[in-house]
């Protein structure tokens, strides 16, 4: 029996019976692969583990034959090889003769494609010394635009800034005409409120006149009612519209003259914003409006550039860059003109 057989047998796997006999499962995978004979000690320990007999080593006659056998066939195989070679062999000397011929046709070829290369270089080189003279030509003629962008970019910040200073001047002024405007128009409304609160203070009186004499007519008809008992319905009916169409013109009266009242002070605030208004377009200085052009043929105003960046405390414009530099606080950034 051999050591797959025995394993087979008892359905177990090579760790599992190499830790039965006290061996490692790489010594029981050694022998079932033929890289290691069974030893006696190995043989015994599975004669007291399991009672079965190993096989320790084949007899010498079948060795022998399996040897000639394997020699016999090795021996063919060898021969095989050995016409195989010379087949090939003769075969890679065909192939070395035609890959021969086919190099010297291919050298002809060479020698002849690189004439025509050389050829080909030749103008490519003529071709690059022109493009090198038309570059130069380029260059010059960048390096004139760039002088020129230059000479635009500093009027145009020269501009940008006489406008920014006359600017910061209009807003000047426009604050100082404002505080004017507002110190003059302060006593003509104190004055329209004052006038104001004075008929508000005249129609008093007349309402509590009507009052007065609402209340007098009302004290004057009750003796009449007390001394003529019989006479009560029909006095009280014969008075009572007499009281109530005097209440009525005395409401109306004073009614209109609220309305009067409200008239005169909006008259007189209407005055007012009108004298403030001229007052204002008399000191404030003419618009004059300025128009900023890009080297590239793109316009813009100062009002659009302000736009663009919102409420800063600074803007710094580079036209030959496209750009407006902003500056509010402790931040800054910039935006595209055109």
């Amino acid at each position: 029996m051999t050591i797959k057989e025995l394993r087979d047998k008892y359905n177990l796997s090579q760790s599992a019976l190499a830790k039965a006999i006290g061996v490692s499962a790489s010594t029981i995978g050694a022998i079932e692969g033929g890289r290691m004979k069974v030893s006696a000690k190995i043989a015994d320990a599975v004669k007291a583990t399991y009672g079965e007999v190993i096989e320790i080593e084949e007899k010498t006659e079948k060795k022998v034959e399996k040897v000639e056998q394997k020699a016999k066939e090795t021996k063919t195989k060898a021969k095989a090889i050995k016409k195989k070679a010379e087949t090939k062999a003769k075969s890679v000397a065909e192939t070395a003769d035609k890959v021969v011929a086919k190099a010297e046709e291919a050298k002809a070829k060479a020698e002849e494609k690189a004439a025509e290369v050389a050829e080909k270089a030749d103008k490519v080189e003529a071709k690059a010394e022109k493009v090198e003279k038309k570059a130069q030509t380029t260059k010059q003629k960048m390096e004139k635009s760039k002088a020129s962008r230059k000479k635009v970019a500093a009027a145009a910040a020269e501009a940008v800034e006489l406008v920014e200073k006359k600017t910061r001047g209009t807003r000047k002024k426009v604050k100082e005409v404002a505080a004017e405007v507002t110190e003059k128009a302060a006593p003509i409304v104190e004055d329209a409120k004052t006038t104001v609160e004075e008929v508000v203070k005249k129609a008093e009186p007349i309402v509590e006149e009507a009052k007065a004499a609402v209340e007098k007519a009302v004290d004057e008809a009750k003796p009449v009612v007390a001394e003529v008992a019989e006479k009560v319905e029909a006095k009280v009916e014969e008075v009572k519209p007499v009281v109530e169409k005097k209440a009525k013109d005395t409401k109306a009266k004073a009614k209109t003259t609220g309305k009067k009242v409200a008239a005169a002070a909006k008259k007189k605030t209407t005055t007012t914003r009108k004298k403030v208004t001229e007052a204002v377009e008399k000191v404030l200085p003419k618009k004059v409006e300025v128009v900023i052009q890009s080297p590239m043929g793109g316009e813009i105003t100062p009002e659009a550039i302000l736009a663009k960046v919102g409420e800063v405390d600074a803007v710094y414009v580079r036209v030959d860059m496209n750009k407006a530099y902003w500056v509010k606080g402790t931040e800054s950034g910039s935006v595209d003109l055109w």
